[in-house]
């Protein structure tokens, strides 16, 4: 029978983290761990505090900001200054334009130290020798690789916590170069894993990539599924089925119909 334009390909992929709603969480300064708040399963909020540290940064981020708060005060009372004898022709534009350069710098240098120490959860007046990490994002820590008196590194690439909304995950599918006529952003899929038999997750794709891989000449694709109870987890094999609609009509018949002659 001639099937109207409706196309099933079926896909390998995985689960992954919507990264849309993941944080990993590294350290800002170089410290020691000195609590850890949370662990992992806990779900948590938005600005609420994971771990803190203890770092003599701190200090110096303070004192930073301190200084920052006089070096614009100083170019405000010097930008009014330099106006009034722009004004009385006493200052040449070039001096003036030092001026308002050096009140720019200063403004830039408040709002930079002012949010490192909200990223830290530090009073810009109060001394402190400890910072805490906060989450940025609402969710499930579902990562801990960090202990009490461990020693982090603000250069590290290994995040020391990670925290996601598995509400809804992200599958990746592999699609090979001849279906890619039939791939398209907004189609639905239907994606099965192994740990649950007979059951399907319903999804839509929502991004192809524009590259193909060169070693497997596949074309990776992203779906977002919805996740009530967070039955599938990251990193899950999965297969994915997408019917498309808009791929050229095919005939469709019942595989038992197809014989072999020879070659």
């Amino acid at each position: 029978k001639e099937a109207e334009g409706a196309t099933l390909v079926a896909l390998t992929g995985r689960v992954g983290f919507d990264e849309d709603h993941t944080q990993r969480v590294a350290a800002a300064i170089d410290g020691r761990v000195t609590a850890l708040l949370v662990k992992p399963g806990d779900k948590v909020k938005a600005g609420q505090a994971l771990l803190e540290l203890s770092s003599p940064t701190v200090g110096q981020i303070q004192a930073d900001a301190l200084k920052a708060q006089q070096d614009l005060s100083l170019a405000q009372k010097a930008i009014e200054r330099g106006r009034k004898l722009m004004a009385d022709g006493a200052i040449s534009t070039k001096e003036l334009a030092q001026i308002e350069a050096d009140f720019r710098k200063a403004t830039s240098d408040v709002a930079r130290t002012a949010a490192q120490l909200r990223a830290l959860g530090v009073s810009p007046s109060e001394p402190a020798v400890s910072a805490s990490l906060r989450a940025r994002v609402d969710g499930l820590l579902v990562e801990r690789s960090v202990l009490v008196g461990q020693e982090v590194r603000a250069d590290s690439t290994d995040p020391l916590l990670t925290i996601s909304d598995l509400s809804t995950v992200w599958v990746l599918a592999d699609a090979y170069e001849q279906d890619l006529s039939f791939v398209q952003v907004g189609a639905a899929v239907s994606v099965r894993v192994p740990a649950y038999p007979g059951e399907t997750f319903a999804g839509k794709v929502v991004h192809v990539h524009d590259t193909v891989d060169p070693d497997t000449r596949t074309v990776k694709l992203r779906c977002v599924v919805p996740n009530p109870g967070g039955r599938l987890k990251p990193e899950m094999f999965a297969k994915v089925e997408l019917s498309s609609q808009g791929g050229p009509k095919a005939i469709a018949l019942p595989s038992s119909a197809v014989l072999n002659d020879g070659d």
